[in-house]
């Protein structure tokens, strides 16, 4: 690990950079043969305004929050987060409170109700392989429905969200029923 401090042109004062080095584990790959390097490095610069803390301390501290900027593109590519559309301040905060719970309950059918392999799917994934579905409106009188696209992978997954729906519907429906829930 290693730091400078710079005085940017377009920057009001100088920041930290703090430059780290780590070693690259390689492996093989079952029994192909692979070439062993030794000097193979991953490389990570942080800039931050923080001089009380260590090189490694920095690094750390910064580790433990690096997913937060992937929630915050998520928020803003997947609800419009940072969108205000309205004209009075009240009607902007109701706004953003169902954007947030919108959120929140998409969260919750990604990570307890889709397989496990479309769990970690980011919002406009989910959005175009699952809720963004084509089919055309079939039937006539008053006998409409809607035909799907055939799509094995979606059938699957439908599938599998309402078994895992109708479990988390049962368990809760004894929780509440249970003395000692």
């Amino acid at each position: 690990m290693n730091e400078i401090t710079v005085p940017l042109q377009s920057w009001e004062r100088a920041r930290r950079f703090v430059f780290i080095r780590e070693k690259v584990k390689t492996t093989s790959k079952g029994n192909q043969d692979t070439f062993a390097f030794t000097d193979l490095y991953d490389y990570e610069a942080i800039v931050t305004n923080m001089e009380d803390l260590s090189p490694e301390e920095i690094w750390h501290w910064y580790n433990k929050r690096c997913n937060v900027e992937n929630k915050i593109d998520e928020l803003k590519t997947g609800v419009g987060i940072e969108q205000t559309s309205q004209n009075e301040m009240l009607r902007n905060k109701a706004f953003m409170w169902i954007k947030i719970l919108s959120y929140n309950l998409l969260n919750w059918f990604r990570l307890s109700l889709l397989p496990a392999g479309a769990s970690s799917y980011e919002i406009p994934t989910i959005r175009r392989l699952i809720l963004n579905v084509p089919g055309n409106v079939v039937g006539n009188g008053r006998y409409r429905h809607v035909r799907l696209a055939a799509n094995q992978w979606l059938q699957e997954v439908v599938d599998n969200t309402k078994s895992r729906l109708k479990e988390f519907i049962c368990q809760r429906a004894w929780l509440l029923v249970s003395p000692s829930g």
